[in-house]
C-alpha cells in the first residue's frame, strides 16, 4: 500500500462518517484503477456481489 494508503484511509473514514450501509457503499462509483475500488470490492464480497474475486469454494 505505502504511500497510496491514504487513499484508501480516506475512503473508509468518509463511509464510517456518514455511517453508511453496505448496500449505499456498492451503490456508489468508483474509478479504476484505484485502491479505494479494492475497499469496494471487499464490501461487496462481504454482499456476496464481487465480481473481481474468484469464486469462493463451497
Amino acid at each position: 500500500m505505502g504511500a497510496l494508503a491514504a487513499e484508501m484511509i480516506s475512503q473508509a473514514s468518509l463511509i464510517m462518517e456518514m455511517e453508511a450501509t453496505a448496500e449505499e457503499v456498492i451503490a456508489t462509483i468508483y474509478g479504476h484503477p484505484t485502491y479505494s475500488e479494492a475497499l469496494y470490492e471487499a464490501i461487496a464480497d462481504a454482499l456476496g456481489l464481487a465480481i473481481h474475486l474468484p469464486a469462493k469454494k463451497k
